[in-house]
């Protein structure tokens, strides 16, 4: 899967960025969110050296280089038509290399912040990336992840509706994970969730006008009420590494 994933996001690349900057639609505002979202935690807690594993062109870097001026920053992707947009667009002279997430080219605890945004969903063994994560973390660290939601009402509608039409999706498409496997993997590598909130709200397929209104409504209305988890799209999720 990771030829058909790399050659993905290498015909996205050129467009990639205005997902994030001028996003159109429920998927876009999602994009959007997990990057407002991951800002304001990394600036609450200054660290001293980020991970971004799978940075895409480098939008979410660029950011952090803003707002975190002190900090090493590092991107890592499997896409090299993603890193040269990232290079080009990066203000600092951050190192981009060319990656998997399940095997990361870094010494052992050489980071104290490492975030996945939109990557859990596309790798083929979630347990290696988590464990390769858990490596390069130091003690005290935080891992911050999404995932798309595999308790989704909609979601599980979606798939009935593609098995009963005898339809599958595209085979790169984002890999649903139940909230019960995300916290085995966090879990299985010494990590504690700190906080996860459901970020998005719609069907993920099609997007109306008033998607992206109702969706912030959503998510303000339900988040830390249980139905946040049959209803979402998606998760934002802050793990721990602990200190031992």
């Amino acid at each position: 899967m990771i030829d058909t994933v790399q050659q993905k996001f290498d015909e996205l690349a050129p467009r990639y960025s205005a997902k994030y900057e001028k996003p159109r639609d429920i998927l876009g505002f999602e994009k959007k969110r997990r990057m407002d979202l991951l800002l304001e935690f990394a600036v609450s807690i200054e660290p001293a050296a980020v991970l971004d594993a799978g940075c895409g062109s480098g939008v979410v870097l660029s950011q952090l280089c803003e707002s975190l001026p002190d900090t090493a920053l590092c991107g890592v992707d499997l896409s090299l038509m993603m890193l040269r947009e990232a290079k080009a667009s990066n203000g600092r002279d951050t190192p981009f290399i060319q990656s998997v997430v399940e095997k990361l080219p870094f010494a052992d605890n050489s980071f104290d912040f490492v975030y996945a945004l939109g990557v859990v969903d596309y790798v083929d063994e979630p347990a290696h990336f988590f464990a390769d994560v858990q490596r390069i973390l130091r003690p005290g660290g935080y891992f911050v992840f999404t995932y798309p939601n595999g308790d989704s009402v909609v979601r599980r509608v979606r798939r009935y509706l593609q098995t009963r039409l005898s339809r599958t999706g595209s085979s790169v498409a984002a890999e649903p994970i139940r909230t019960t496997e995300i916290d085995e993997l966090v879990n299985s590598i010494s990590c504690e969730v700190l906080r996860r909130r459901f970020i998005t709200y719609g069907n993920g397929l099609i997007s109306f006008p008033w998607s992206v209104a109702l969706s912030r409504t959503m998510e303000n209305y339900a988040n830390g009420k249980k139905m946040s988890r049959y209803l979402a799209w998606s998760c934002f999720c802050v793990a721990r590494k602990t200190e031992s």
